[in-house]
């Protein structure tokens, strides 16, 4: 797709067991105008071939190999790449709702001033339960996270920060990035609807 509205960015490292689950939960969006860029991060598993049979089945799915550099420059290659007006990073094993582009389409066109905007999200794998996250308040979130990363934000807003650094090789990255991203006085909504399910694994 030449101007699709998003840009789904999956980065992958060795996820074969649950890569095609997650592919699958972008190809069921209700909204199509989408593209999804999977940043294949010198995977030594059949995860390729797993990307490789979605992007023969839909020429929406866009494969980026690369040698291993880990997560944050993962998502920043991926989003570097991006054709998208808006970004929803994904990781490679977890799922999205099949009306989370649908609905956030609507929330950014009613307001040009959104600056962010996530939804409810539930665990499952080992855990099966709703995720209870606070209400978000700028003040709260600099001292904790309380925004996964699979938020969805406008492509220009990422290009005025630094990205993901990818220095944090234990986590805290999206944190990190959302403090880049968001100044005291920007709009964030929250969804009153699940679409995001964080998988917990037994390891």
């Amino acid at each position: 797709m030449n101007n699709p509205v998003f840009s789904i960015i999956v980065p992958c490292y060795n996820q074969e067991k649950f890569l095609a689950e997650t592919l699958d939960s972008v190809l069921a969006q209700t909204f199509d105008e989408w593209e999804c860029v999977v940043v294949n991060d010198g995977s030594t598993d059949h995860s390729e071939v797993i990307i490789d049979e979605f992007c023969k089945k839909d020429s929406r799915f866009i494969k980026l190999n690369q040698q291993n550099q880990g997560l944050a420059m993962s998502r920043n290659n991926g989003i570097m790449m991006a054709k998208g007006k808006y970004i929803l990073p994904l990781d490679g094993d977890d799922k999205i709702g099949n009306q989370y582009l649908e609905l956030a389409k609507k929330a950014f066109d009613g307001n040009s001033k959104l600056k962010l905007l996530y939804c409810k999200a539930q665990f499952f794998g080992s855990k099966n339960e709703l995720w209870e996250l606070p209400k978000y308040d700028y003040e709260t979130l600099v001292f904790i996270n309380h925004i996964f990363c699979s938020c969805i934000y406008r492509k220009t807003d990422f290009q005025k920060t630094s990205g993901y650094d990818p220095k944090m090789k234990f986590g805290y990255e999206d944190w990190e990035f959302l403090l880049q991203l968001l100044h005291k006085d920007d709009q964030v909504k929250q969804l009153n609807s699940t679409q995001f399910y964080y998988r917990q694994r037994e390891d």
